[in-house]
């Protein structure tokens, strides 16, 4: 994606950064994915992960804002905050999900 984002039209660029965007959360969700499969043993690894989940939304949020309503938003950050519970061993609920804004 990056090598051939220097070959885009004018006005093209923009889309480079939703498809990194794209297979970065693929690449995470995998992973889960994989630790799921393995019974998901808890530790240093499944707090990155969940660390990476939530910094991923961050920055999805930040680009959801610039085109679409906040409203959507909310079933994606409770999934989110739903996986990120369960990797680092917590009961869904037990922390705050982040706020809105």
């Amino acid at each position: 994606i990056l090598a051939d984002a220097a070959n885009l039209p004018a006005g093209k660029k923009q889309i480079v950064q939703v498809l990194c965007q794209t297979a970065d959360i693929i690449v995470l969700w995998n992973r889960i994915g994989a630790w799921l499969n393995a019974g998901c043993p808890h530790g240093p690894e499944a707090d990155a992960m969940a660390a990476a989940l939530e910094h991923w939304l961050q920055r999805y949020r930040a680009q959801w804002r610039q085109v679409s309503k906040e409203s959507s938003l909310s079933v994606l950050t409770n999934l989110i905050c739903r996986y990120a519970d369960l990797l680092r061993g917590r009961a869904y609920g037990t922390v705050e999900a982040p706020a809105g804004r």
